[in-house]
């Protein structure tokens, strides 16, 4: 090796280590400290640098110069160091973005550096990744390698389909709308709450869903409060056939035949009504009918209208015969009639007709009643017949025997006569009697 070839390394700083003089007159040393040093050394360049060493004595002579070649050369490799761990754990289904090295070298600096392999972030195992760099000078960094654990660690999310809490009607079947769990690894599946509702009973209910992935990872569970309740209100609704306006007679007593009231789930239901009927008082009235279960749903109100009507006429009684016979001439005071209403008590009865005891003959005596609503009574009628059954009666005026002288002049003085008629007087009577009427009494 040429002594007069000295290698360098690059980036490191350069000492001369200079030359020496001899002298046969001068001072080795002073000689020495004289030498004059041409050329310099670039150490932050790679290549090769000449210097040159010269000298000249007390004597003015000067001795031959020496050179010195320097190499600057890159002997030093550079250093790989992984950002982050050399094992690293990620979670599969998510993306892998490689953190990369970062290369330290002497003389060139630093720079970052990819691994090479690949990390199949969808698929559960170990991948390796290996790092290599060289510079520019050929000096090859010693190779590092990071392992890659894709692993399920994340636990499946349970979520739940509908509502929570959730209403369900009592009485009605329940069907758990149930959850879904998503796992990054197993997918998503369909779960089932555990617990149990008891649809006919009114209460709360607590459902719970949980699910472990292919790895092991729980999930956190999740529940759905269900709630039992009754919203549904009773149903008020009148029978079939079962009028519910209704019109009654004044004065008969009233009894209510209420509608029906039903409830989904409530037996106990208790129909309430409310409003009175005075059959005593012709009017509408109305009946209002309510319920509410025991959930306090409150049925629609139903109302009825009751209407207290008189319609029912009058009932005339005569009292006495329907037809009767009265003397002529004589008095005739009428029985008269009664009169009975349902309702009204103020009805009176209405005669007419006229009996003329002096004549005889048939007469129709007509009863009527009317009451305050209109309503008109059958009319009843009494036949009355006028006869004469009392023989007329003749009184002589003056005595029954007379005694007269023989050519004496007679004047008969007539005779009284009594009877019920005088039509019956002048039908019953001669011609030659007739003159004396104006003697007759009747009563």
């Amino acid at each position: 090796m040429d002594p007069n070839v000295t290698t360098h390394e690059a980036g490191t700083a350069w000492q001369d280590p200079g030359a020496t003089a001899t002298d046969a007159e001068d001072d080795d040393e002073a000689l020495t400290a004289l030498i004059v040093t041409t050329g310099s050394v670039d150490e932050l360049t790679l290549g090769t640098y000449t210097l040159t060493y010269n000298v000249t004595d007390s004597g003015g002579a000067g001795a031959q110069s020496i050179s010195r070649i320097v190499d600057v050369v890159d002997t030093t490799a550079p250093v790989i160091t992984l950002n982050g761990s050399a094992t690293l754990s990620h979670p599969v289904g998510v993306a892998f973005t490689d953190p990369g090295a970062v290369v330290n070298d002497s003389f060139e600096g630093s720079a970052m550096v990819g691994g090479v392999g690949q990390v199949d972030s969808d698929s559960l195992g170990d991948y390796v990744l290996t790092y290599n760099y060289s510079d520019s000078s050929g000096n090859a960094a010693a190779q590092v390698t990071r392992t890659v654990s894709v692993v399920d660690s994340a636990a499946p999310i349970i979520t739940l389909n509908g509502s929570d809490p959730l209403q369900h009607e009592v009485g009605t079947t329940f069907v758990d709308p149930g959850a879904v769990s998503n796992d990054a690894q197993d997918g998503s599946k369909d779960l089932t709450g555990t617990g149990s509702v008891e649809a006919s009973v009114l209460g709360t209910y607590v459902l719970t869903y949980e699910d472990t992935d292919s790895s092991g990872n729980a999930a956190t569970p999740v529940t759905r409060e269900v709630n039992v309740v009754d919203t549904i209100a009773p149903i008020i609704s009148f029978a079939e056939g079962v009028d519910v306006d209704l019109t009654v007679e004044a004065g008969v007593a009233y009894v209510d035949v209420p509608p029906d009231v039903s409830d989904s789930f409530d037996t106990s239901v208790t129909l309430e009504t409310l409003g009175q009927v005075d059959v005593n008082q012709l009017g509408s009235y109305i009946l209002t009918y309510s319920a509410s279960d025991a959930s306090g749903n409150p049925a629609d109100v139903v109302l009825r209208t009751v209407t207290v009507v008189d319609t029912t006429a009058p009932i005339i009684t005569l009292n006495g015969e329907s037809e009767v016979t009265t003397e002529a001439g004589e008095d005739y005071v009428d029985a008269d009639a009664l009169v009975e209403d349902s309702f009204d008590s103020e009805v009176s009865v209405v005669v007419e007709g006229v009996v003329d005891i002096g004549t005889v003959g048939t007469y129709t005596l007509t009863f009527n009643a009317v009451d305050a609503s209109g309503n008109e009574a059958i009319e009843v009628s009494r036949t009355v017949n006028v006869v004469d059954t009392t023989a007329p009666i003749l009184t002589l005026i003056g005595d029954a025997e007379v005694e007269l002288d023989f050519g004496d002049s007679w004047e008969d003085p007539g005779v009284t006569l009594e009877e019920n008629t005088t039509e019956e007087i002048e039908s019953m009577l001669p011609e030659r009697c007739r003159s004396l009427l104006s003697t007759v009494s009747t009563p």
